[in-house]
């Protein structure tokens, strides 16, 4: 078993049970084991799969994306962009806010401790596989308009991330 399932495995059964255990980890878990899985449809959105029921919360310069987790009846927060797992959980977004801060607060102190970055590490590169008809018709594109590929992409990605 893979030494991140390990560890998975030994936080689920630690007494008292960690409060960040992130969800990928152990979906991870579950497929090296042979589960397979699927995404599902959230209950209170028909049609909606799960991961498109989200919002993102910001606090202090951190974002989470938060998600509705009907098997508990409470919303759930996973802090994006860190060197680990942080997450929380509430019933209202005062509630979300406050554990927000509490999860945010825990992991930094943990990070300081023992001298760990808390930001992730973006390179600036990350392959992009697409079909050769869009590549033919992007590269087309970014020379009738005198520009690289790349300068063409990075324009859509501004786009999509601006709104």
């Amino acid at each position: 078993m893979r030494r991140a399932n390990e560890n998975t495995l030994e936080r689920i059964f630690a007494r008292p049970v960690s409060a960040n255990i992130q969800w990928r980890s152990v979906e991870a878990l579950f497929v090296e084991l042979g589960a397979e899985i699927s995404e599902r449809e959230h209950p209170e959105v028909a049609g909606t799969a799960w991961s498109e029921a989200m919002n993102i919360m910001s606090i202090d310069g951190y974002n989470a994306r938060i998600e509705f987790d009907p098997e508990l009846d409470l919303f759930r927060g996973e802090i994006l962009g860190l060197n680990g797992g942080a997450d929380f959980y509430g019933k209202d977004p005062g509630e979300l806010r406050t554990e927000f801060k509490k999860s945010l607060e825990a992991f930094l102190a943990v990070c300081k401790e023992k001298g760990i970055e808390p930001h992730r590490h973006f390179s600036g590169r990350f392959n992009l596989r697409i079909s050769p008809e869009l590549h033919e018709q992007l590269a087309i594109v970014a020379e009738a308009e005198g520009k690289s590929i790349n300068a063409l992409a990075q324009e859509a990605l501004r786009e999509r991330i601006a709104g």
